[in-house]
């Protein structure tokens, strides 16, 4: 697992999320931290201009 794989989680049902990093993984509309055991399939991976631009959205919303 790396930084800017998306992969399928079983939350409430099959939600697609972002690693961020090797604990933690963001929803589209919310961030939160899962225990791999909830990551059922790897799905693709970020390019790293979408990687860069997910960064900095996310650096905005902490600063706001």
């Amino acid at each position: 697992m790396k930084r800017g794989e998306v992969w399928l989680a079983e939350l409430d049902g099959p939600q697609p999320v972002v690693l961020l990093g090797p604990a933690g993984h963001v929803f589209c509309t919310w961030r939160t931290h899962l225990a791999a055991e909830h990551l059922v399939a790897r799905i693709g991976v970020l390019s790293a201009a979408k990687m860069s631009r997910l960064t900095t959205a996310l650096r905005l919303a902490e600063d706001a």
